[in-house]
């Protein structure tokens, strides 16, 4: 691996970054209309994880627990167009006890291929999206805990996928040329970075490096930092934390964060809460001078969102207004039913 990207592997792994390695339709920044989901309706408390858009392709794709698949959405219409489910041992293994025991997770487009790479219990499922089949297991434990959120190396095809929720953590790279494990690094002393529990975690221009951080301290400040990849000082500091899935795209230059734990007050509710409300947003950040652009409100608990670079609309799965408790602003998004929300981001 380039030096670069594996100092970003293994500061992910170690932190537990991957829990994680001008259009759009005019100048007013909202939500526009919901895509519906099959099974999700005004009351579901709706479990999804990661997603990730192919801009060749027009498609967005995100994990959907509910449904034991993987999602697709055709960016063009923006429309359902398939549910991916495994059989047998392919399966997916749906919403489970918790996070931790629940999959599909963790989603990456291999580029150039017609493949996806998806977390899951115990597992990385590979996606065959020419044909709508998983098409193998991948197995990385037998704990029964989920592999999370990777990241994809094209210079040397390898992907990296964290196991966050080990005893101790671990992560599993992978050849995508012969799709077997290279090898696992084990993180004993992973300690993170203070009191940030970082989470979501993108590459930006030149050196940059940006985490969310998403604390568990109830009244800690909710940030986003981004650091010199290089040496690993702090850049900046931006009240924009409270996000899991976060992504940097070249053509508008900015930071996009699904913040589902973003508060009024920028302090941490710890977790959402009818004492401790959250008023999800989608945080857009200048990656040149370091600053919010937008708090563009969301929906409940979306926590993961891709960025189409062609047309900068933001695809962001949410649950109902009403499950999971805790949001404050939910039943003002939309319909306040469950789904994929379409948001103009400029």
């Amino acid at each position: 691996m380039k030096t670069s990207r594996m100092w970003i592997a293994v500061i992910a792994s170690s932190s537990l970054m991957l829990a994680s390695c001008n259009n759009g339709g005019g100048n007013n920044p909202t939500a526009v209309f919901d895509i519906a989901i099959p099974n999700v309706g005004a009351t579901t408390n709706f479990s999804f994880d990661i997603g990730d858009i192919d801009p060749v392709a027009h498609r967005y794709y995100f994990t959907d627990r509910n449904n034991k698949s993987v999602d697709v959405i055709d960016t063009t219409t923006n429309s359902l167009i398939a549910q991916i489910t495994g059989t047998g041992a392919n399966a997916f293994a749906g919403v489970g006890a918790d996070n931790a025991h629940s999959g599909p997770d963790g989603l990456n487009v291999i580029p150039g291929t017609s493949l996806l790479y998806v977390g899951d219990v115990n597992s990385v499922k590979i996606v065959d999206v020419s044909m709508n089949q998983v098409v193998k297991t991948i197995v990385v434990s037998n704990s029964g805990l989920r592999a999370d959120e990777g990241c994809y190396d094209p210079d040397d095809q390898i992907y990296m996928i964290s196991s966050p929720e080990e005893a101790p953590p671990f992560a599993t790279f992978i050849s995508t040329k012969t799709q077997t494990i290279l090898t696992k690094i084990v993180f004993p002393d992973s300690a993170g970075l203070g009191n940030c529990d970082p989470a979501g975690l993108a590459l930006g221009p030149a050196n940059q490096v940006a985490a969310s951080c998403r604390p568990g301290t109830t009244g800690a400040p909710s940030n986003f930092l981004v650091f010199d990849k290089t040496n690993g000082h702090l850049l900046a500091t931006i009240p924009m934390g409270g996000g899991d899935q976060i992504v940097y795209v070249p053509g508008s230059n900015r930071y996009y964060s699904g913040a589902s734990r973003w508060t009024a007050s920028g302090l941490s509710p710890g977790a959402c809460s009818a004492a401790n409300p959250c008023t999800p947003v989608v945080g857009v950040i200048d990656a040149a001078g370091l600053t919010v652009v937008e708090r563009l409100q969301s929906g409940n608990n979306a926590h993961s969102m891709a960025v189409d670079p062609n047309t900068y609309i933001a695809y962001v799965p949410h649950s109902s207004a009403t499950a999971p408790g805790g949001c404050a602003t939910c039943s003002t998004f939309l319909s306040g039913a469950g789904g994929v929300a379409i948001v103009k981001t400029q």
